[in-house]
């Protein structure tokens, strides 16, 4: 594995990244949400942690790492890249419920290898690592191994404004 997958090195650094993503979104309210396009909300706080955690990642020996955020796109190395969504449920963080996340992700070569995701409100942290298992706070999870969909918990959300593209 190559210095840019080594994933000893690079989940330190997400957590890292993540407890100053959370720290900021904590302690600052939403403000000047804009929209880019119809159904996609974008705050101050977003474009901030975007930029905190691009800089603190950078900054920590992983500059030939790219780097894709959704509020600024994609800059640096196409083939290994954190992938970042600063405020994944901006509307939610907006009206103050806690069911909003900050989401990395480490991708190699279009594969996901890492990927840690915080709900800074509620105060959970998942995190999973190729070959190293699924973590919540700490403790091992594991997917569900029911292959009967009657017995099965699914869920989606989705908010409804905009328009309908048919």
């Amino acid at each position: 594995m190559s210095s840019a997958l080594d994933l000893t090195a690079a989940l330190p650094a997400a957590h890292v990244a993540i407890d100053l993503a959370v720290e900021h979104v904590l302690s600052h309210p939403p403000r000047n949400i804009q929209y880019k396009g119809d159904r996609n909300p974008v705050s101050e706080v977003d474009e901030t942690v975007e930029h905190l955690v691009r800089q603190r990642l950078s900054a920590r020996g992983h500059a030939e790492i790219g780097f894709v955020g959704e509020e600024t796109g994609a800059v640096g190395n196409p083939d290994t890249y954190w992938m970042l969504d600063p405020i994944d449920g901006t509307i939610n963080h907006q009206h103050a419920n806690p069911l909003c996340a900050i989401a990395l992700g480490l991708v190699h070569r279009d594969q996901p290898v890492l990927g840690v995701t915080a709900l800074p409100f509620l105060g959970h942290r998942y995190w999973a690592a190729h070959g190293q298992g699924a973590y919540r706070d700490g403790d091992p999870i594991r997917a569900s191994t029911t292959d009967v969909l009657n017995k099965a918990l699914v869920g989606f959300s989705d908010y409804g404004s905009g328009a309908d593209e048919g």
